[in-house]
């Protein structure tokens, strides 16, 4: 191989392997919002969201189910949804310097959430403005 060509390759491997800018910041983000769900942490959820942003949901092979950040902070605080940790595992991030997407799985005891995060960048830091999840139930024993 010339050396023209290793340089190349050299490049090419590094600039594919160079992480998004801001994923950390942006990955932080989405794990503010996940940790304030499964505590139901309303206050810290909200700094972790935009008022604007929507969950769309499909649960157990059902339609798609779209509520607002208001209607969720209310099932937070009724005690039908969140309370339980659940490990993030980040698939993927992009971003385009103002708005990001990842891509992440969420595992609790009784579930797998699929979810497709959008941000937004602000003064503030990231914001989640959208969750878009499919809910696999585990299997039962």
């Amino acid at each position: 191989m010339t050396k023209i060509t290793e340089l190349l390759a050299l490049t090419a491997t590094i600039t594919l392997a160079a992480p998004p800018e801001g994923q950390g910041d942006i990955e932080r983000a989405v794990r503010s919002y996940a940790a304030a769900a499964d505590a139901r942490d309303v206050v810290a959820l909200e700094r972790a969201s935009s008022p604007d942003m929507r969950i769309s949901f499909v649960a157990d092979g059902g339609k798609p189910v779209t509520i607002s950040r208001a209607d969720f902070v209310a099932l937070l605080q009724a005690g039908k949804a969140g309370g339980v940790t659940r490990t993030v595992q980040m698939l993927g991030t992009v971003t385009n310097g103002t708005f990001g997407a990842v891509h992440v799985i969420l595992v609790s005891p009784s579930a797998t959430f699929d979810t497709l995060f959008s941000l937004l960048k602000t003064d503030a830091g990231w914001v989640v403005t959208g969750d878009a999840t499919v809910v696999v139930p585990a299997p039962k024993p």
